[in-house]
């Protein structure tokens, strides 16, 4: 799944909506009554880290303008430089606020439950085949997936991949039965589901769900 935008939408074709996730920051473990607010963080004596280019940078400037603000090239190494207190706080998403934490004891995300930002995921496809969106937006109305809006994103991606799986053989069942007509077509299409798979799984395996 990638981030739903407009400007994706223009080029792309986008599924409907699913998993609810948003901006919120990493901190050292012990001072996470110090931040509670975006009020708590824009102030000058508050270094903020982010990586450079991306929405991380841009949240961080339109949001907390008076905040220290430093740019650290490589995104998954600013975690590290929080817990040894080279920088106040991280500016992530709220899924890898969960990992970080979970990797490194001396760090937390105080405001994980509550993003300051909210967005969701989608599946990107090809624009021109109305029917394979209209099959795999299908999917997730009747998984209830486009509704689920839980804070226990591991549990979602995990259930997710679970339906998806399901999904495929679906989705060969019902459009590969006629192989000199349907058939090559469906099975590209079900490489498209296999790979989308292969992604959340491999969240799963981020998030370390059994």
């Amino acid at each position: 799944g990638i981030s739903r935008t407009f400007d994706r939408e223009r080029v792309m074709a986008m599924s409907d909506g699913y998993l609810l996730f948003g901006k919120t920051i990493l901190c050292r473990k012990g001072e996470e009554g110090k931040y509670k607010s975006l009020k708590d963080l824009d102030r000058p004596e508050v270094k903020v880290m982010v990586n450079p280019g991306g929405t991380n940078e841009k949240f961080a400037k339109a949001e907390l303008p008076h905040a220290t603000l430093l740019i650290h090239e490589k995104n998954a190494g600013i975690p590290s430089l929080i817990a040894e207190g080279k920088a106040d706080i991280m500016i992530t998403e709220t899924m890898e606020a969960r990992r970080y934490v979970k990797m490194n004891r001396k760090l937390a995300a105080p405001l994980v439950d509550s993003p300051f930002t909210k967005s969701r995921f989608g599946a990107l496809m090809a624009k021109g085949d109305q029917e394979f969106l209209n099959y795999v937006n299908f999917f997730l109305a009747e998984m209830g997936i486009s509704k689920m809006e839980t804070n226990d994103e591991a549990a979602t991606f995990a259930e997710f991949a679970f339906y998806l799986d399901s999904a495929v053989v679906q989705f060969d069942n019902s459009f590969g039965q006629s192989q000199s007509d349907a058939g090559a077509n469906a099975g590209g299409k079900a490489i498209h589901l296999f790979r989308l798979i292969e992604a959340v799984e491999y969240l799963i395996y981020l998030f370390g769900v059994d």
